[in-house]
C-alpha cells in the first residue's frame, strides 16, 4: 500500500494509487535536478474553491495542499532533495522524499515541469 502522502498526490494528478506500479515507472528525476514549471504552464489560485490550479494548454490539475506546496517550490532554484526537505517541515525527510520524487516525476512525464540539470550532470 502506498504512503498516504503519495496517495493524495496521485489523486491530485487524477491517478489512482493501485494503478501505478513503482517497478514499471521510469524514474527520470535525480535528487540533484532543479525542477521548474514549463513555459506553457501557470499556477493559479482559485478564490472561489480555495484551491491551486496547475493550468496548461487544454489541461487543468486541481492541486491539494501538499501538491501545491511542492509545485510552489519548483522555481528552478531548489533541487528535488531541497524541495523534499522544505515540504517535510521537520517530519522524517526519508519518508517524504520518495513521495515528492514520484510526484515530480509524474509532473515531468505529463510535461508540467522542466528539469534544470547541473552542468556536471549533463552528458557530453
Amino acid at each position: 500500500m502506498p504512503h498516504p502522502i503519495l496517495s493524495q498526490l496521485l489523486r491530485a494528478l487524477g491517478a489512482t494509487p493501485p494503478s501505478i506500479d513503482a517497478s514499471a515507472t521510469l524514474s527520470v528525476l535525480e535528487l540533484t535536478d532543479r525542477p521548474r514549471l514549463s513555459r506553457r504552464v501557470r499556477l493559479r489560485f482559485d478564490h472561489r474553491s480555495s484551491t491551486h490550479l496547475l493550468c496548461a494548454p487544454e489541461r487543468v490539475l486541481l492541486l491539494n495542499e501538499s501538491a501545491a506546496d511542492i509545485v510552489l517550490a519548483c522555481s528552478g532554484l531548489r533541487t528535488v532533495e531541497q524541495i523534499a526537505r522544505y515540504v517535510a517541515c521537520g517530519a522524517a525527510v526519508g519518508l517524504v522524499t520518495p513521495d515528492v520524487h514520484e510526484f515530480l516525476n509524474e509532473l515531468w512525464y505529463r510535461h508540467f515541469i522542466d528539469l534544470m540539470r547541473p552542468a556536471w550532470g549533463r552528458p557530453s
